[in-house]
């Protein structure tokens, strides 16, 4: 087993939380840092000690001797620089949503398997503590038959029309908005509870249809600002979806509600907090019946949990979870979810 995993960053905006990740892991070496923007490369440089900063991507791959590689750049580039690190053998982790669409994921999927590497997808709520003790109990049956979940991601930083244009509001850049961009998270929630979605009833909306350019310029926006879904699961359960950027107000609030045949759950992963309610007990009309179960603080951040999960995976040469086999699962609810919002009709998810 090798004793180190020399490792690159490719986007430092996003990436900075896997540099941080990567500089606090003992067995990790931060080899070089690659993005456009030369002055914020500069600065992630300086701030974690990496000695070697390039602006094109290619050039870092064929100048470093490398073990793996972080992508954190925007979706559209996922899979050219995903296909450029497989080339060259090298372990994986992508940032989310995997790809532009699910064609483009399970070819992605095919190719790691054949390349033999660890392959992570950053699903950065899943080492969340509140979020493993949620699967515990659902795994243990404490809920019953999950009759119905609720999964909801709020933000607020698009709620402003004067906010900036940025490639997060074009689909030919992201493939979707606010769908992808924060729905992919809990939608790998809801498949990390209760398994596979079997169909979805989607309804999307952009609530600014022009944001101004650096320069001034108006672009046109194309990517939704939110999301709504009805879900039904394999299991039989039903659920639903709502996620937006323009939930003034509203940090970066994740709630997820789990409702079963003999308990209930309320996981909520707010700025400071995440917190675990559970209710055994029918109201009978006498108010709500939660309680708190589990608390942590957020600020005690898990974020990079992945990240040190595939260092150590790819160390041993093994795989993990999540990899791109969630990352193909989670674009093809959502390719399901964009074909429903535009044909206004129930669709089914690939299998």
């Amino acid at each position: 087993m090798a004793e180190r995993l020399r490792v690159a960053v490719a986007g430092v905006r996003i990436g900075e939380g896997h540099l941080h990740a990567l500089a606090d892991h003992p067995r990790a070496e931060i080899v070089a840092i690659c993005d456009v923007n030369a002055d914020l490369l500069q600065a992630m440089a300086d701030k974690f000690s990496v000695p070697r900063t390039y602006e094109q991507y290619e050039r870092m791959l064929a100048s470093e001797k490398l073990d793996g590689v972080c992508i954190a750049t925007p979706n559209r580039l996922h899979t050219p620089m995903l296909r450029a690190a497989l080339a060259r053998g090298l372990h994986v982790l992508c940032e989310k949503p995997l790809t532009l669409d699910t064609e483009e994921a399970e070819s992605l999927l095919n190719e790691v398997r054949e390349a033999g590497v660890t392959h992570a997808i950053n699903f950065s709520n899943r080492p969340n503590p509140a979020v493993t003790y949620v699967k515990e109990l659902v795994d243990s049956g404490a809920l019953g038959r999950v009759y119905e979940m609720h999964l909801t991601y709020l933000q607020d930083w698009l709620s402003d029309p004067g906010a900036p244009y940025t490639w997060r509001n074009s689909r030919a850049e992201s493939g979707s908005g606010a769908l992808g961009d924060i729905g992919s998270h809990v939608l790998d929630l809801g498949r990390h509870f209760l398994g596979e979605v079997a169909a979805v009833s989607a309804h999307t909306a952009i609530v600014n249809s022009e944001r101004a350019l650096p320069n001034g310029e108006q672009a046109i926006v194309d990517a939704d600002d939110l999301a709504f879904a009805h879900l039904r699961y394999e299991s039989g359960a039903h659920g639903l979806l709502r996620v937006s950027r323009v939930a003034r107000g509203r940090c970066d609030v994740r709630r997820i509600e789990l409702f079963g045949e003999r308990a209930s759950l309320v996981l909520e992963i707010d700025y400071e907090i995440s917190r675990v309610l559970r209710a055994d007990d029918l109201t009978l009309w006498r108010g709500d019946r939660f309680r708190e179960v589990f608390a942590h603080d957020t600020r005690r951040n898990t974020w990079g949990g992945n990240v040190t999960t595939w260092v150590a995976a790819a160390l041993e040469r093994r795989q993990m979870s999540p990899n791109f086999e969630d990352g193909v699962r989670c674009q093809r609810i959502l390719d399901a979810a964009l074909r429903s919002a535009d044909e206004q009709r129930w669709v089914d998810v690939a299998r």
